[in-house]
């Protein structure tokens, strides 16, 4: 790992005091340069680097590998009078007088481009400094800006910030200031299209791509939102991408630390969403299956809703057998309400024959317990409606066949809009609490409220 500093070269970066140079080559920079390369021995103390000094004084001389210098060298003779590659030599032999680098970390290279071309200017600049990126694979990279025209300035950090992310640092020298100043244009240029990636990976809910993405280009953001903004965003999308798994504990460590940042505006989100699985009560499960089933027929993903699906049909029917005191019970035979079995004695005293707990074993369990109670026959009525359904599951479970939602539509007899629609008011009614807006919807239109 190393640290590299990159300076376009300019006609300004080597000076002299007034009368050091014969009158006959003002109008001539190449000349100009030449000569005192020429005398360098006898006027090297008179010539000055002031724009380069000034960053590695601020950079600190130990702390730099690599120093790049980009001098033009043009093809039209017209304009070679101008060129900075000899510019360029010069400071380079300075820089090893003078602070003591090693000739190998001086890196001198022509710029062979049209130096106030911006396209053919990124042009050159693209496969140059990604080479140089694959050759030194520095750890950061100080984008000089300040030499050069104009043009050369802006492809060199729109281009570097492009290559090297986020270790670049781009930074420009004022005449009357020894002071660097770090500059974002670039990062605020490519932060534009990189939200887009991000809003596009929440409409379909891709949380962990839209986590990693976030992660990845994260000082790119960081120059448009507030840090206390940007660690909400980081912590959102990290509780998102584990509430989609039913991850709760991962979900709310990721949002636990976010109460009291930008002044607490956040907390009353912060803290709905953490109370909505906090504890993760059965029915609060339930409704997770369901907003987790919604996205999925958002983003026409039907093998996954028929999975959720199934889930809530089997554990709408274990909540009810929970209210009735049916006792479930794990492999070591302690009382789980999570349980893959029922107790074996309960079933003999209620002379119920032993069942596989599963949706048709919790089905043939309420049906011979409590017939007549209210919330077995709503479960029940759920859970034949969705029998074709539950069939259709476990077809493409078993088989490597596919299913589209006309398959859906046609096996249940309804719109996919109106069998989820059916599933939500027997929760509902179920549970007595009605359904707000999805969380995930809410979390997306936060998100991209805050990226805003």
């Amino acid at each position: 790992m190393s640290r590299l500093l990159i300076c376009n070269i300019g006609n300004r970066d080597v000076t002299v005091p007034a009368g050091t140079l014969p009158h006959d080559l003002e109008d001539n920079h190449r000349a100009k340069i030449s000569y005192l390369r020429e005398h360098k021995a006898t006027i090297k103390r008179s010539i000055q680097i002031t724009m380069i000094q000034k960053i590695i004084d601020y950079l600190e001389r130990d702390s730099l590998d690599y120093i790049l210098l980009f001098g033009t060298q043009q093809t039209n003779s017209a304009y070679q009078h101008t060129d900075t590659l000899t510019d360029a030599e010069l400071i380079s032999e300075l820089l090893v007088e003078r602070w003591n680098f090693r000739p190998d970390q001086i890196l001198v290279h022509a710029l062979s481009a049209n130096p106030t071309h911006q396209n053919e200017l990124i042009r050159f600049y693209e496969p140059v400094l990604a080479a140089y990126d694959q050759q030194l694979q520095p750890s950061q990279v100080i984008l000089e800006v300040t030499g050069g025209t104009p043009a050369m300035s802006t492809a060199l950090q729109l281009t570097g910030t492009e290559i090297f992310q986020e270790r670049a640092l781009p930074v420009y020298i004022a005449p009357d200031s020894a002071l660097p100043q770090p500059i974002s244009i670039g990062r605020r240029i490519l932060g534009g299209p990189l939200r887009k990636v991000i809003q596009a990976n929440l409409a379909t809910f891709q949380y962990h791509a839209a986590l990693d993405s976030w992660r990845l280009y994260r000082p790119y953001f960081t120059d448009l939102q507030s840090e206390s903004s940007a660690k909400v965003i980081e912590g959102m999308l990290a509780h998102a991408a584990a509430r989609v798994n039913l991850d709760v504990p991962q979900a709310l460590l990721a949002i636990r630390g976010l109460v009291g940042l930008a002044d607490g505006v956040h907390d009353p989100k912060i803290h709905s969403l953490y109370n909505a699985l906090t504890p993760l009560s059965h029915e609060n499960a339930l409704a997770e299956v369901l907003a987790l089933a919604e996205i999925r027929l958002k983003t026409n993903s039907y093998a996954d809703f028929l999975t959720q699906l199934v889930r809530y049909v089997e554990n709408s029917l274990r909540l009810v057998c929970l209210r009735l005191n049916i006792p479930f019970i794990n492999w070591q035979g302690q009382a789980d309400p999570h349980g893959a079995k029922v107790d074996a004695g309960w079933l003999r005293q209620q002379r119920i024959e032993k069942i596989s707990v599963g949706q048709a074993g919790l089905q043939k369990l309420l049906s011979s317990y409590a017939p007549q109670d209210a919330n077995v026959q709503l479960v029940l009525k759920l859970a034949k409606a969705c029998q074709p359904l539950i069939e259709l599951r476990n077809e493409i479970t078993h088989s490597l066949g596919g299913v589209s939602q006309a398959q859906i539509e046609q096996a249940y007899g309804a719109t996919v809009s109106t069998i989820l629609n059916n599933i939500q008011q027997s929760y509902q009614q179920l549970t007595q609490r009605s359904l707000n807006q999805n969380p995930y919807d809410a979390i997306n239109q936060w998100i991209v409220q805050l990226l805003d």
